[in-house]
């Protein structure tokens, strides 16, 4: 969460830089989309391996992990069968 704070944190003082704007303004113009947004180019910031090393601690029996997935939709699959 703290990644999505500091981009939030930028957006708003590049905001409040423009002549006019306060911090009400700001929240009255903070749409669902500009949140979205910031997710999303936090999101593209997470390596491939942080994500494996993440589920590994949380789920250390999955005997996927560190797998290759060249077919994600026999991997799916598997999933759907396990459940």
């Amino acid at each position: 969460m703290e990644p999505f704070l500091k981009l939030w944190v930028v957006h708003l003082i590049r905001q409040m830089d423009t002549p006019g704007v306060s911090l009400k303004v700001y929240w009255k113009n903070y749409y669902i989309l500009n949140a979205m947004d910031n997710i999303k180019m936090e999101w593209e910031e997470i390596a491939v391996s942080g994500m494996k090393d993440v589920w590994h601690k949380i789920w250390p029996s999955n005997e996927t992990y560190g797998r290759n997935f060249d077919n994600l939709d026999m991997v799916i699959k598997e999933i759907i069968e396990k459940a």
